[in-house]
């Protein structure tokens, strides 16, 4: 539709691994409702990039002014309506190595 962006993720890329690896997936929050019913152990990382990095991160990399402005309106109406029964970790801001040591010891 017009206000949203499409992502995709095949369904067997996301079965539990036996080889002790751990499946990482970017997905918008409907992507992540879809998880609940998978029979899977999920854990959501969200990290909360302030606005104006988003929208500085959207413009160099050439997207759409009007495009950029229904994308933050819809992120931020989706995040506000999270409910996820999944453990959720928020992390807002960091070094990449601290960002790093945060994500891998909330995924254990």
């Amino acid at each position: 539709t017009a206000d949203s962006w499409l992502y995709g993720v095949l369904r067997q890329d996301l079965q539990p691994r036996t080889d002790g690896k751990v499946v990482v997936a970017t997905l918008d929050v409907n992507g992540i409702r879809k998880l609940e019913g998978i029979g899977t152990t999920v854990k959501v990382v969200y990290l909360n990039i302030p606005e104006s990095e988003r929208r500085r991160r959207m413009l160099n990399r050439g997207d759409d002014y009007e495009t950029m402005l229904r994308r933050l309106a819809l992120d931020q109406t989706q995040l506000q309506n999270c409910d996820f029964c999944f453990p959720i970790i928020e992390i807002r801001g960091g070094s990449l190595d601290e960002i790093v040591s945060m994500v891998v010891n909330f995924v254990g």
